[in-house]
């Protein structure tokens, strides 16, 4: 007499995370879901946290993780994802990596001679930004940075250049990292300073160049436009 086996599947709960096969990159899914130090991502649902509080962003996109919203983190690192940005990350192209960690492939061309200027978009909370994450500092650009450049980052509608000083200011408009500014880098300059500087905002950029010795090499260097 033959017995029948009847097969119990449990179904997965909707936050399961996969652990097994293969991403559309090629890379393994349990290799993908870590943080960028190789710990294991934990998939939970925030909690109030202390006194119904709870603090923690998203390192890409610094998202608050509002309580009953799905999370991936790293306990070890403080590295937390929200649902969305983890999507994102599971799908990488491990090939290209910093510091030894996986990352997220920031351009497609395979030729490097080709290859535009990769715009790194500009970290909101700028130079208060709290995340020392290395992930974050590679997906987002802060003042000081060397890819805080004109036609280098790009700004949220209503954010603006941030700088700290005059130095910065010189290095953002810089693109060429020449060590000078030609007229119409000096003319944004200018417009940097009267942005930040209301009452520079009489002084024709005209006269700015005169004055900086502009017409004399067709170029002014950091002493002279700070003098």
């Amino acid at each position: 007499m033959s017995t029948a086996t009847t097969t119990v599947t449990t179904p997965a709960t909707p936050y399961s995370i996969p652990r097994v096969g293969t991403s559309s990159s090629g890379g393994s899914l349990s290799l993908l879901n870590v943080c960028p130090d190789g710990h294991l991502l934990v998939a939970k649902v925030v909690s109030g946290g202390l006194l119904g509080l709870n603090l923690k962003r998203c390192v890409r996109c610094s998202l608050q993780l509002k309580t009953a919203t799905l999370r991936h983190s790293c306990k070890v690192c403080g590295f937390h994802l929200c649902d969305e940005c983890w999507s994102l990350w599971m799908s990488r192209d491990t090939r290209t990596s910093v510091s030894g960690s996986p990352q997220v492939a920031r351009t497609a061309s395979t030729s490097s001679s080709c290859r535009p200027a990769l715009v790194t978009p500009a970290c909101k909370y700028g130079a208060a930004c709290y995340q020392k994450s290395a992930w974050h500092m590679e997906q987002f650009a802060h003042p000081g940075d060397r890819n805080y450049r004109q036609g280098l980052v790009s700004f949220c509608s209503g954010q603006y250049p941030e700088f700290q000083t005059l130095w910065q200011l010189f290095q953002f408009h810089d693109r060429a990292e020449s060590g000078h500014l030609t007229r119409e880098e000096f003319q944004d300059a200018l417009g940097s300073c009267m942005r930040l500087l209301p009452s520079s905002a009489d002084f024709a950029c005209e006269d700015a160049w005169r004055e900086a010795g502009g017409p004399c090499t067709g170029f002014v260097n950091f002493r002279q436009l700070h003098t």
